[in-house]
């Protein structure tokens, strides 16, 4: 027969308590997206955690791509940037910084914005363009006006076809 004494007994809990805390805590995303894990692809697979547990980090991850996506130094990272369209959630927060930044890019940089869009899927492309459709942040003339610019360039068809259809 085993005995533990009171003081024992109350080690054995508290053990077994910090235990379920940390395996709680890692479950709800306190540990998600730190270090090298600290990307878009992270913020992306594990948005709705990382936003409720890691707020700042969010929010960092998320500006650190914007910046590089406005930079356009690279289409990829400014297709990555606009594949946030294909989150599906009910931040309003979320959906209002991602309609101004996307925005900005189609009426800053253009070329940089088509370019970067003809290399996502159409179901990315339909949704970005739906982010588009009723812009809050810059004029819908300047929208309309980048697309109508570019209509008759080949490389951009399928983006065009989908933003004109769109319009009906």
């Amino acid at each position: 027969m085993i005995r533990i004494n009171k003081g024992g007994f109350l080690v054995i809990i508290s053990f077994f308590l910090v235990l379920n805390l940390c395996a709680a805590q890692c479950c709800h995303g306190n540990g998600l997206c730190v270090g090298n894990n600290a990307t878009l692809n992270c913020l992306r697979d594990n948005f709705d955690s990382l936003y409720s547990t890691n707020y700042s980090l969010f929010w960092s991850i998320l500006r650190a791509t914007e910046k590089k996506a406005l930079g356009c130094k690279s289409t990829t990272d400014t297709s990555a940037f606009l594949k946030l369209a294909l989150v599906r959630n009910t931040n309003a927060e979320f959906k209002e910084y991602l309609s101004e930044t996307i925005e900005n890019i189609a009426t800053i940089k253009p070329k940089c914005f088509l370019d970067s869009l003809s290399t996502l899927d159409p179901d990315a492309v339909t949704d970005v363009i739906a982010l588009l459709k009723n812009p809050t942040f810059v004029e819908e003339q300047e929208i309309v006006k980048v697309f109508s610019k570019n209509r008759n360039i080949k490389k951009y068809k399928l983006i065009m076809d989908i933003y004109f259809q769109m319009q009906k």
